[in-house]
């Protein structure tokens, strides 16, 4: 009986790591762009995150408090498990959460180029934004492009 369930699991572990091989290749051409425009990012804004650090002695508190419900429940092994759960909630109970504050903080995270190129497949003009980290003089930038998955035959 054991060798049927180890050989279901090797067999169900080589079909899923060939259906991920069987993904057809999709080729990365580096193509030559014209830089049309530089523009720096709009701005995010998110509201901020206050962390705050918990005590030792108020996570040690809610574990023995969890673990002591949780030994009100179940009999044998079963009050064993449910008092190492009750702990393990207790300790997440008695954690401190991130807060948000209320503040919004706001950054620009680049810049924007506004791109032109000739695709190497199909042959047609594209133009994309492509993000950028610093803003850039160049009048030309090899950026990747991808074709079409190549189908095996």
């Amino acid at each position: 009986m054991k060798s049927h369930i180890k050989s279901i699991i090797v067999a169900v572990a080589a079909l899923s790591l060939g259906a991920c091989a069987t993904m057809p290749k999709v080729p990365v051409y580096q193509v030559n762009a014209k830089v049309m425009s530089v523009t720096k990012a709009p701005e995010v804004c998110t509201e901020e995150i206050k962390k705050t650090k918990s005590k030792t002695s108020k996570k040690v508190v809610g574990g023995v408090i969890g673990g002591l419900l949780g030994n009100q429940f179940g009999s044998g092994n079963g009050r064993k498990v449910m008092t190492g759960l009750g702990a393990i909630i207790g300790v997440s109970a008695a954690t401190d959460r991130p807060k948000k504050t209320g503040k919004l903080v706001c950054k620009s995270d680049g810049y924007i180029a506004k791109v032109t190129y000739i695709h190497p497949e199909t042959q047609r003009k594209m133009i994309e934004d492509l993000p950028l980290k610093r803003r850039t003089r160049a009048e030309w930038v090899t950026i990747p492009v991808h074709g079409e998955p190549a189908y095996p035959d």
